[in-house]
Parts: C-alpha cells; sequence; structure tokens
C-alpha cells in the first residue's frame, strides 16, 4: 500500500505524462495542461502537508516538469 506521498509523487506523474494530450469532453475537451491540473492539485492536497512538504512536492514537479513548460 503506498503511504501519502508516494501517492502525491504518483499523481504528479500523471499529470506530467497527460500534459499535451487531448483531453475527453467530459473533462472540458482540450488538451491537458500540466501546470494548470498541478495548481488545482496543489489546492486539493494543502490541507494535508505542511508548508515545507508543499515546497519540496512543488520543487518535485518543477524539475520533473522541466523542459516541457511553454
Amino acid at each position: 500500500m503506498k503511504d501519502k506521498f508516494e501517492t502525491i509523487y504518483s499523481a504528479i506523474d500523471e499529470i506530467i505524462l497527460a500534459h499535451g494530450k487531448p483531453r475527453k469532453t467530459e473533462f472540458g475537451g482540450g488538451v491537458w495542461d500540466a501546470q494548470e491540473e498541478f495548481k488545482i492539485y496543489k489546492k486539493q492536497i494543502k490541507e494535508g502537508v505542511t508548508n515545507l512538504q508543499m515546497k519540496m512536492i512543488t520543487t518535485y514537479f518543477e524539475k520533473k516538469f522541466g523542459g516541457k513548460k511553454k
């Protein structure tokens, strides 16, 4: 069973993998934008993590997303 942070990092990996791929109509159509999705995800998890943990999570996203930024 994954712990909370393994789940968070796995979700971030999935967000990055979906970047630029077509989004189903039921999710609004268009294409997935990892930066937009990560902002939403941070709001969803903010109650369960400390500020330092959020900084580490954000750093992980930024390093993994790297050169894929617009």
